[in-house]
């Protein structure tokens, strides 16, 4: 785990959410190559389940795998990355790289797709501020 993830891309606009995609994607199949592990693909409803998930954790003022209700992971989702206060697409994919559990679900080579969510508000989470909330869906 000793590469790390080479450039920074900008917080988009929401209207660039394809473009963030694309951007996930691309460092996360640099993470998964430096382990010889096969590219992944953007699916289109993996990336509606982990945005719904990133606007639900706003919604309801939680960061966590299991929301407060009980509901976990997507059924359309094998594994989960989650992030917080990340303000750079960079920031994020290398918080994952540097989690155990995150990392493990990156180059995990059952997973062929790839789904980003991204929600931005500044609320508060146990008396802290939370603005940033990326969520990757594998399947």
């Amino acid at each position: 785990m000793s590469e790390t993830v080479p450039c920074c891309y900008p917080v988009l606009e929401p209207n660039e959410t394809t473009t963030r995609n694309r951007a996930v994607l691309k460092l996360v199949n640099g993470v998964r190559s430096a382990h010889g592990v096969h590219r992944l693909m953007l699916d289109a409803q993996l990336s509606r389940t982990a945005l719904a998930k990133a606007k639900h954790m706003v919604e309801h003022r939680y960061f966590d795998h299991d929301s407060p209700d009980g509901q976990g992971l997507a059924d359309s989702a094998s594994g989960e990355c989650i992030g917080l206060n990340y303000p750079t697409i960079c920031r994020a994919v290398e918080g994952w790289r540097t989690s155990e559990g995150h990392h493990n679900a990156m180059v995990n080579p059952r997973y062929r797709y790839l789904g980003v969510g991204y929600a931005e508000k500044l609320i508060a989470i146990d008396g802290k501020p939370a603005k940033y909330f990326w969520v990757a869906h594998f399947s």
